[in-house]
């Protein structure tokens, strides 16, 4: 019997502009490569840090430096990747205001 499980447990995990189109296509093999997206493909369990808000709502906080969100079409692409589960707590989760909050936290847990 074996009783070992294969987690991933990735860093922040969030699309750019220059790869947004793959991440709501799905195309994880343009955006990964064969071999991560086997590794995830063979894992028991993954976890990625999302690094930012997925939002349709145009409004976002007001900070300096960079505010991190993206469209719920990327959703795909963790879907396809074989993403499990996503931790939240992080400097950008709140981009998008509360509103992103909630988007997001509705859309993972669809």
């Amino acid at each position: 019997m074996n009783n070992q499980a294969r987690v991933i447990i990735a860093g922040d995990l969030f699309p750019v502009p220059a790869n947004m189109e793959s991440f709501s296509n799905g195309d994880v093999k343009t955006l990964f490569g064969d071999m991560l997206c086997q590794m995830f493909a063979e894992a028991d369990l993954t976890i990625c840090n999302m690094e930012g808000a997925l939002t349709d709502r145009p409004e976002c906080c007001k900070k300096i430096g960079p505010v991190l969100t993206m469209p719920t079409t990327v959703i795909e692409g963790y879907k396809k990747l074989g993403v499990d589960a996503c931790m939240l707590a992080n400097n950008h989760i709140t981009d998008g205001g509360q509103h992103g909050v909630e988007d997001t936290s509705m859309l993972l847990s669809k």
